[in-house]
């Protein structure tokens, strides 16, 4: 089994939502890539974890919340397919994984 190689794909992995929270708190970059280009987002899917959603939180702001259904805003530059600081094209994005796939 694979658990990355960075400490917030193993925290991830090994479904440990505290020292998730602690390293993101510490500005652990949540778009590090392994070399299998992996982020600990991507490990999260592909484990099937619950952290998925924790990691999704802390990404976006929270707009509103009625009882279990709520609405989060979450920045462009990680949806959008355009860079917006360079103009070229964001291979990143969610938009781009979608589309022309990893």
């Amino acid at each position: 089994m694979y658990f990355g190689e960075y400490p917030l794909s193993f925290a991830v992995c090994m479904n440990q939502p505290d020292l998730v929270r602690l390293l993101v708190a510490m500005k652990a970059n949540l778009n590090a890539q392994d070399t299998n280009g992996n982020t600990a987002l991507h490990l999260c899917v592909i484990h099937e974890k619950i952290l998925f959603n924790i990691i999704l939180e802390l990404e976006g702001e929270s707009v509103w919340v009625y009882g279990e259904a709520n609405c989060f805003s979450y920045p462009l530059t990680k949806i959008d397919t355009i860079n917006e600081v360079s103009g070229e094209m964001n291979e990143q994005s969610a938009l781009s994984l979608v589309v022309y796939g990893v």
